[in-house]
């Protein structure tokens, strides 16, 4: 099966102590200089950073990637604004979505309310990653969602899928932040 793993965004509203983005230059990743070449792989995964703090460069690609393949697309994230997700859930074939802290859980038991209201969207891969310590609401129906339990990692490793790209704004915008740290420090 041939994936792509897109690094829509290097940026992330979140300052994971042990985030495996840490590790890794992403500024080494190949790069696409446009949005075309989604034809030809199976399974299109959209990540960062956060990709929501970049939404409308997300929906963007969401949209060719419908218009050029017919492969399913996903979107990883730990964006837990209930709104936002439900948004893209409508262009998309599933979520994963990862719980860092107990605030986390809140906005999900809003998300998985709202998603009951839109049978439309019934049968989409919807992925739950919830870190240690993180408690959900004993009542929650997790009917619909795949529940995997996590653990930080020191060092852990990325996917080493040999199509893992990102995408040309992401890598600017990186090597800006780093330029930018480097010139202050």
């Amino acid at each position: 099966m041939r994936k792509l793993r897109l690094l829509v965004t290097a940026n992330c509203n979140r300052a994971c102590p042990m985030c495996c983005n840490k590790g890794f230059d992403l500024a080494a990743l190949p790069v696409c200089t446009s949005f075309n070449g989604f034809d030809g792989f199976d399974e299109i995964i959209l990540t960062g950073g956060e990709p929501f703090v970049e939404l409308e460069t997300l929906l963007e690609v969401i949209q060719r990637a419908n218009v050029e393949s017919t492969a399913p697309i996903f979107v990883y994230t730990a964006w837990t604004n209930p709104g936002h997700l439900l948004g893209v859930l409508r262009f998309v074939d599933g979520i994963t979505l990862t719980l860092h802290c107990q605030a986390d859980v809140a906005p999900l038991v809003r998300f998985n309310a709202m998603l009951k209201a839109y049978p439309e969207l019934h049968g989409r891969s919807l992925r739950l990653n919830v870190f240690d310590g993180i408690k959900l609401p004993e009542d929650l129906d997790l009917g619909p969602w795949q529940v995997k339990p996590m653990s930080w990692m020191q060092d852990c490793p990325l996917p080493r899928q040999r199509n893992f790209h990102a995408l040309e704004s992401s890598v600017a915008a990186r090597r800006t932040r780093v330029e930018r740290a480097t010139v202050s420090a």
